[in-house]
């Protein structure tokens, strides 16, 4: 891969930061979910809290890991990969320096 300029490094750090708000979004927005059937009465209190202990053990360690060991360049890759950016977020020039890491995410489809 061809070196990546501070200006592209510096675009890469605010997408991957911009993602890391989306994909958290995404996934709080799942378990809001929960939280209207819980206020429903269409789950209970204690399935609720189950819940949200899978959520924070599970989904939350797991971006965590993610976007705390990912370099900016994989995180924007996976981000494009999953739709968490859109193809018209990040410029061309980026694209095609993390086009192979793009590539490789859509065809693992890695969660």
């Amino acid at each position: 891969m061809a070196v990546i300029s501070k200006d592209s490094r510096k675009q890469l750090k605010e997408l991957a930061q911009v993602a890391y708000e989306r994909e958290l979004a995404h996934h709080l927005n799942e378990l809001a979910e929960k939280f209207e059937k819980w206020k429903n009465k269409e789950i209970t209190s204690s399935e609720l809290n189950e819940l949200i202990h899978n959520f924070y053990n599970g989904t939350s360690k797991r971006l965590y890991s993610i976007y705390h060991y990912l370099d900016s360049d994989g995180i924007v890759a996976r981000a494009l990969a999953f739709g968490f950016l859109s193809d018209d977020e990040v410029p061309k020039e980026l694209k095609s320096q993390i086009r192979s890491m793009i590539n490789f995410y859509k065809e693992h489809d890695m969660d």
